[in-house]
């Protein structure tokens, strides 16, 4: 998450001006634009995304936008009258036009992190989900699993403990 942030703190410098960014940031912060992510992420359902990463490849950026806008449509279809119209004359104003233009941009960055492991991720679940394996095997046949992970340990699957 530090790189995430880091690549998303500088698309956010490099876009905004002190005045725009101070703008973004009280509508962020009240309640109108604190019910709009909320809303938003709990109306996420990561159907495209889990489509995808279930058939064994990587989210694209048109399923990171499907499953987006599938949530944004719901929570604009369940939001009150008055809050829909503060939100939408937010981004009707400079501040909220500047995040609509990093829009696509933005979409890159989260597409790259929704992808993204870091070195040694896949080891480390390998070797948890091995471990897992051989404690259920242990609950009905100790000796195999003893067996089993002495024969692991050997081929360098798993450490020796």
């Amino acid at each position: 998450m530090p790189l995430y942030r880091g690549e998303l703190g500088q698309l956010y410098a490099d876009k905004f001006t002190l005045a725009k960014a101070t703008a973004a940031i009280a509508f962020s912060s009240s309640a109108d634009g604190q019910a709009l992510p909320n809303s938003t992420n709990a109306n996420l359902s990561y159907k495209a995304t889990g489509a995808a990463l279930a058939q064994g490849g990587e989210a694209s950026a048109g399923d990171l936008r499907q499953d987006a806008r599938t949530a944004a449509q719901r929570t604009i279809d369940t939001m009150p009258a008055a809050r829909k119209a503060k939100v939408g004359a937010f981004f009707a104003s400079p501040a909220g036009q500047k995040i609509i233009a990093m829009g696509p941009r933005k979409a890159e960055l989260d597409q790259k992190w929704f992808n993204y492991s870091p070195p040694g991720l896949q080891d480390k679940v390998a070797r948890a989900t091995v471990e897992a394996m051989l404690d259920h095997i242990a609950k009905t046949d100790p000796a195999m699993a003893k067996l089993m992970r002495n024969a692991l340990i050997e081929k360098g699957v798993l450490p020796k403990s």
